[in-house]
Parts: C-alpha cells; sequence; structure tokens
C-alpha cells in the first residue's frame, strides 16, 4: 500500500458493517463510457480519481478493468438538481457503500465536493493516473473542478461525462477551459499533445 494513500484513508470513513441496503448497479456508465475509459485504464493503472460517484457503478468497473488500482471516490452523496425527486437520496452515501461493500480496500471516499477532492489529492502528493469528472454539472461546478484539475494534476488523463444539450454547462466549461478533447457519444477525454 502506498504511505500517501494511507493518509488519504484518515479522510475516509467505511463502516464497521455493511449498510442494511441491497445491491443496486443504478447508473448511468455504458458502454461509451466503457469504451473510452478502457483506453486509459489497464492492470498498470495504480490510482484513479472519481469526482461523481453516485452508487458505485462506474467505479466498480474501473477497479475490475485495473485490476491494481485503488480509486479514490469524490462526491456529496447529496445527489444534484436534476435529481432532486429520485429515491435513491434518502441513504445514498450508505447504498454506495453496501453497493460497494466487496471493494471497500480499495475505495477510498472523500465525501466533499470535486474541487476539494482534488486539492487535498494533491495535496499529498498523489498523481492519479486517470481522473473521471462525473459530477456536478453546473457549468461554475464543472470550471472550478477542471481548474483544478489543470493546476493540481496536469499529468493525470481527464475524462468526462454528459457532454451533452442535456447539460450545457459541461461543454462552456470545457470550452472555456480551451481543451483539446476528442468525444464518443456524450463521453469525451483530453487529448494530451
Amino acid at each position: 500500500m502506498d504511505v500517501t494513500l494511507d493518509k488519504l484513508r484518515e479522510y475516509s470513513h467505511w463502516p464497521k458493517e455493511k449498510p442494511g441496503y441491497d445491491f443496486d448497479d443504478h447508473g448511468w456508465f455504458g458502454d461509451y463510457n466503457a469504451h473510452v475509459l478502457g483506453k486509459f485504464l489497464n492492470d498498470k493503472t495504480r490510482v484513479i480519481l472519481e469526482i461523481g460517484s453516485w452508487l458505485g457503478k462506474s467505479a466498480r468497473w474501473m477497479l475490475d478493468i485495473a485490476p491494481n488500482a485503488e480509486i479514490i471516490c469524490v462526491d456529496t452523496w447529496k445527489g444534484s438538481e436534476e435529481l432532486k425527486n429520485e429515491y435513491r437520496l434518502d441513504g445514498l452515501k450508505e447504498r454506495f457503500q453496501a453497493s460497494c461493500w466487496e471493494y471497500r480496500d480499495r475505495i477510498i471516499m472523500l465525501e466533499m465536493e470535486g474541487i476539494l477532492g482534488v486539492h487535498l489529492v494533491s495535496e499529498l502528493g498523489i498523481t492519479p493516473e486517470v481522473v473521471y469528472i462525473d459530477g456536478s454539472h453546473q457549468y461554475l461546478d464543472v470550471l472550478a473542478d477542471l481548474r483544478a484539475i489543470k493546476k493540481c494534476l496536469p499529468d493525470s488523463q481527464v475524462v468526462g461525462d454528459d457532454l451533452t444539450k442535456q447539460f450545457p454547462g459541461v461543454e462552456r466549461a470545457i470550452n472555456d477551459m480551451g481543451l483539446n478533447i476528442e468525444r464518443l457519444g456524450g463521453v469525451w477525454w483530453e487529448v494530451k499533445e
């Protein structure tokens, strides 16, 4: 185990016993996400940072495709504006923990905004190979996350989701950052030069 990841675990709080929710595979992780992330994850990947984890569907997939990696899942586990009527918001963090219970030794949960998670990871000297952004879709939140990533984790490969008409803030933030990207459906990734 990496000493800096052990330090980060001090911020992660898994319960001693599995929360009383059934496994829930709900999420928006699909074939395009898997195809794009599969380009950047493999058995050599050691650290992944995910901003926005919901119930852990994408986190579990990434850990399966990168069997030697640990993932830092940054989320408030409060949901977002577009999900305000979603019944899973009740106990969302505990639902995440129950659905990811078998992976708990490889998941570091940071219950905070994305920008704070990026800064904490950077301050501890951790450089994830991949940063996957699928958190808030609000322009200012996406912009803040991208600015923090570019400043604090410039060597990390950035991959994101929801570059769609439904979430115009995502596209606006990417454009305002001047990122050189490619996309497959709503999934995008920064092209490193």
